[in-house]
Formats: structure tokens, C-alpha cells, sequence
């Protein structure tokens, strides 16, 4: 058992690409509600949590976090949307869902091997996702309320339930025992991987057909993508430009790291079926471009 759980727990690509097959050819995922999405979402965050040590809180520097999240989780969005609506309007909402995603759980690891800064990326991602309800549901009101009809209120439910409720079950829940917390923190990468893969297994069957009769819009929608991951990642490194190494790498691991399991998760609850597919196909720009990311940091760490 122990050999499968490494095995699973260091093969995302595999978890993803086997979700992604399930989603399309797998009977009976298609009656599933639209909801089983978001839930999986959770399941994925609920074993996220054992990354979060609390004791690290009083080392954030709160001011300099600010000026970033309004740079990259704010204005780097929006601008973002104006220009996809002048060169590819069809994926405009899907570029401003992913470009709002918070920080991912996996910037804090790949942080430490490469030399960042974990404290920064691990309290990026906790503050991040914080604010994830607030600030995505916000900006879609304030930006796209006359050009496309999303119950923003009920994507900020959906989004606070999806962040709050597992972290609350996991911290009042697991720490009264510990012997529970250490099992469910050793199988955390394992049961991670795994609803990641489920979850899009469940969000590509919800539109399975629209997905099979636009096939070949995927590749140039995974071209595009690189595009946008390497961009968020270029700009975390020149946002730190004259800061050292490991500011520079810490600072594009909060850029380019995001959570892209929770746009997928909310693209099926409240988007067309367009921006889902792109959302979806965002899977793997993701993990080329913090494959190659990780490659060039680990050559030019400290």
C-alpha cells in the first residue's frame, strides 16, 4: 500500500490525464449533479490544510502581501480581460476566472526545492485563497454585470463553502486527535492527487458532448495558455527585480502556482460551456510551465 500511495501521490500529470479520459468515455459521470465539482474542490483543500502550520502567521509581512495581491490578484486580471476581449473574446471570461485564481497549495513545495522563500509561498497561498471569495466574486460583479448574466452571489457561497468549510473541518475536527491528524496528514498528497483527478473527470462528463465536437479547439487553447502561465510567471520574477534570487522565485511561485482545481470547479457551476473547456485544458499549461519553471529555478537558486 505504501508503494501505490507514493506512486499516486508524485504522478498528478497521470491522476489528470486519466480524469480527463474518465470524463470523456466513461458512462454514467455525465448524471452526476454540476455540483459533485465544487465538493471534490473541497475534498482536495480539506487535505491542503495539513500544510498550514498557524505559528507562521506572526511572520507574515501583511504590507508588502497587500501590494502584491492588488498587483497580480487584481489589476493584472482585469487588465488581462480588457486585452482577451480585443484579441480572443471567446476565452475572456475564461482568462479573468483563471488569471483570479488564488495561490496553489503545491507554490510552498516547490518553493523549498527550489530555493524560495516557503513562508512567503505558504502564506501567499493561505491568504490568497482567503480572500478568493470576496475578491473573485467582486470583480466579476464589477467588470462583467452587463455583458454576461453569473450570480455572483451565489459564486461567493459556492467559493467560501469550498475554502472555509474544509479548513474548518480539518483544523477543529482532526486537531483534538492527533493520531487521526498524523494518518490523514501522511495520505494528504495521496487523497490530493486523486480528487484532483476525479474533479476533472466530473467536470469534462458534465459536458462531455460539447467537449468531443470541439476537440481540436483544444490545442491552440493549450498554446495560449502556456502563453498566460508563462506570462504570470515572468511577472512575479520582474515584479521582484530588484530584490535577490529567492524573493525572485517565491514571488513568481505566487504568480504562476494557482489554483487552477478551483476554476474548475466554479466553470462548471456558473460559466458557458466554452470557458470550461478552456479552463479544463488550463490543466496542462500548468504543468509545463511549473515543470520548466521549477527546472530553471533549481539551476539558478541560491
Amino acid at each position: 500500500m505504501q508503494k501505490i500511495k507514493t506512486f499516486i501521490a508524485g504522478h498528478l500529470e497521470l491522476s489528470l490525464i486519466i480524469g480527463l479520459l474518465a470524463g470523456l468515455f466513461l458512462p454514467g459521470l455525465e448524471t452526476l449533479p454540476k455540483e459533485s465539482s465544487i465538493l471534490l474542490v473541497a475534498f482536495v483543500i480539506f487535505f491542503s490544510c495539513s500544510k498550514i502550520i498557524w505559528a507562521d502567521f506572526g511572520k507574515i509581512n501583511f504590507g508588502q502581501f497587500t501590494i502584491f495581491y492588488m498587483a497580480r490578484f487584481v489589476l493584472l486580471p482585469v487588465v488581462l480581460y480588457w486585452l482577451a476581449n480585443v484579441l480572443i473574446p471567446d476565452y475572456a471570461i475564461a482568462i479573468l476566472l483563471v488569471a483570479l485564481m488564488p495561490v496553489g497549495v503545491a507554490s510552498t513545495t516547490i518553493a523549498n526545492l527550489t530555493g524560495g522563500n516557503a513562508l512567503m509561498a505558504l502564506s501567499g497561498t493561505i491568504l490568497t485563497n482567503a480572500l478568493a471569495p470576496l475578491g473573485v466574486s467582486l470583480i466579476f460583479w464589477l467588470v462583467m454585470k452587463e455583458s454576461i448574466e453569473i450570480n455572483t452571489l451565489n459564486m461567493f457561497m459556492a467559493l467560501s463553502c469550498s475554502i472555509f468549510l474544509p479548513a474548518i473541518i480539518y483544523f477543529l475536527g482532526l486537531m483534538p486527535f492527533p493520531t487521526l491528524k498524523k494518518q490523514v496528514d501522511d495520505y494528504s498528497a495521496f487523497f490530493s492527487v486523486i480528487g484532483l483527478g476525479a474533479m476533472v473527470a466530473v467536470a469534462v462528463a458534465l459536458q462531455r458532448d460539447y467537449f468531443l465536437e470541439n476537440w481540436l479547439q483544444i490545442i491552440p487553447i493549450i498554446l495560449a495558455g502556456c502563453i498566460l502561465y508563462g506570462f504570470f510567471f515572468v511577472f512575479g520574477w520582474f515584479y521582484a527585480w530588484r530584490k535577490n534570487k529567492k524573493e525572485k522565485i517565491s514571488n513568481s511561485l505566487l504568480s504562476g502556482v494557482n489554483n487552477i482545481s478551483l476554476a474548475i470547479g466554479i466553470a462548471a457551476l456558473y460559466f458557458p460551456q466554452e470557458t470550461l473547456l478552456f479552463v479544463v485544458a488550463m490543466e496542462v499549461p500548468w504543468i509545463v510551465t511549473v515543470s520548466l519553471f521549477k527546472k530553471f529555478a533549481e539551476r539558478n537558486k541560491l
